[in-house]
């Protein structure tokens, strides 16, 4: 009876055992955490140095480096970016667990971090609207849930508890991007983002909420939108990070 009622209350043991994603032992509090306090500091967690515009860590590059080449070609629409991870083991595997399999219990985890990354990043800002990457609606239909919008919610009501802000939706599907270049991606997403209600985000400074950060070609096409209806600046936040810049 024990398990029936936490599986209907949406709990996590009955098909999330209580141990660690990464070496297997009990894990105290899953819902917190996917992996036990030994391996947390060893997730792929995004340090500096990072690119101060869009947030890909600049390790490889030696010092005195500040922007990555693709921000250096050319520079995002969105003001800045930056992500909780890097998008390694065993992040992909916990970003498809909570896209495609229903780990909500991840959210709690991935919007904390997320959350606690603004304060630490942008503290001298005062969001006035926390706003998800959209989802179009058949795509919405097929998964039953925009996972952008459940971290948005998460992040809104941990800084400023209250939830996120319905204002973007993509009003067409965009064709498959993962193969796509940024320059392609970009053409590929015009005309699909569209805003809800401009007015209310005209001179505001907006957070811009998403699973994972790739070239940055969705969040520019979303930050485009914001600006041209009067955004005064867009900031991204991640909970990860694929290595290699916005190209």
């Amino acid at each position: 009876m024990r398990l029936a009622s936490e599986f209907l209350r949406g709990g996590y043991s009955l098909l999330f055992p209580a141990s660690c994603a990464e070496c297997g032992a009990a894990v105290e509090n899953p819902e917190e955490a996917p992996v036990c306090a030994r391996c947390l500091p060893r997730l792929p967690w995004n340090r500096a140095p990072l690119c101060l515009r869009c947030g890909v860590s600049l390790r490889n590059l030696g010092a005195g480096i500040d922007l990555c080449g693709g921000c250096r070609d050319s520079s995002p629409i969105f003001d800045q970016a930056r992500s909780v991870f890097l998008y390694e083991k065993p992040l992909p595997d916990f970003i498809a667990d909570l896209k495609y399999r229903g780990r909500h219990a991840l959210i709690g985890f991935l919007a904390g971090h997320m959350a606690a990354q603004v304060r630490q990043c942008w503290n001298d800002f005062a969001f006035d609207r926390v706003i998800a990457i959209p989802m179009h609606e058949t795509r919405r239909r097929e998964r039953g849930y925009n996972q952008a919008e459940r971290l948005a919610d998460a992040v809104a009501q941990k800084l400023y508890g209250r939830p996120a802000d319905a204002l973007l939706v993509r009003n067409q599907p965009a064709a498959a991007q993962a193969s796509l270049s940024r320059r392609d991606r970009l053409n590929n997403l015009v005309g699909t983002i569209e805003l809800l209600g401009p007015s209310e985000t005209a001179g505001k400074t907006v957070l811009l909420v998403d699973d994972v950060l790739t070239t940055g070609a969705t969040a520019d096409a979303c930050a485009k939108a914001l600006k041209q209806a009067g955004a005064k600046s867009v900031f991204v936040i991640t909970a990860a990070r694929v290595a290699g810049g916005t190209r």
